[in-house]
């Protein structure tokens, strides 16, 4: 989740993340998307590549640049 906080940053200028009991509701671009928290509610949750694939479309944040920042996508 570390790393998509860096990608976000930068790829996405004003996003907010809203933790909830299960989950994390990332809102950008007027949408929200909610991500898992991980087993047991962890701090920094290994998130799966699809998931956030999905999230960057979802979110219409700039593929490529979400690319340039997270290796998992390329």
């Amino acid at each position: 989740m570390s790393k998509i906080r860096r990608m976000l940053d930068k790829c996405a200028s004003g996003y907010s993340i809203e933790k909830k009991k299960h989950r994390q509701w990332v809102r950008y671009n007027g949408k929200t998307y909610h991500l898992s928290k991980g087993a047991h509610g962890e701090d920094d949750p290994e998130i799966q590549k699809g998931e956030i694939k999905q999230m960057v479309r979802h979110l219409e944040i700039d593929e490529k640049c979400a690319e340039r920042h997270l290796e998992m996508l390329r």
